[in-house]
């Protein structure tokens, strides 16, 4: 998926950032890119927000971009893996977004983990796959811990915006 974009912009370089704390990713992501001169891997401290667009642009290539700025004014674009692996399925495979994996945690979460979805699947049927409630959550947030929003009704349809279930 990466060399597919790549292909697009001809003097762009592609990085895949990961954490310290999964080496043995680092480690075959290193050897997958072997003689792959515009793919780099770059090893980043544990930390959290690190997984940010701005954090990630700065720590990958040194650029600084304030609020007021796109990622584009400093002439990065950042993809999750996610939107990367899609991007080579709808190119060589043909196959349109049907599909996501998304995070189900938390501490009101009896098994919290990812899971492969279709898009559409009922967000309580998620909780579900994930063993239920322990107790009763103070709340249930669509998204990260940071950006997500808090749900009403938890009896609605998963999206292809939808990450996680907090």
């Amino acid at each position: 998926g990466l060399k597919i974009v790549l292909k697009l912009f001809p003097n762009a370089q592609g990085i895949l950032a990961v954490e310290n704390n999964k080496p043995k990713a680092i480690k075959l992501l290193e050897k997958l890119v072997t003689g792959e001169e515009k793919i780099t891997v770059k090893t980043l401290k544990t930390k959290y927000p690190q997984g940010a667009e701005r954090q990630l642009i700065y720590v990958t290539t040194g650029r600084k971009i304030d609020s007021s700025m796109l990622p584009a004014h400093a002439g990065c674009v950042v993809n999750n893996v996610d939107t990367i692996v899609n991007i080579y399925r709808a190119i060589r495979e043909g196959k349109p977004l049907t599909e996501r994996v998304l995070t189900v945690t938390g501490d009101a979460v009896k098994e919290p983990g990812n899971f492969l979805v279709k898009l559409g699947t009922n967000c309580e049927e998620l909780i579900e796959a994930a063993g239920g409630f322990v107790c009763e959550p103070e709340k249930v947030i669509a998204g990260g811990p940071m950006m997500g929003k808090a749900m009403s009704d938890i009896k609605v349809p998963s999206t292809k915006g939808l990450s996680a279930l907090l």
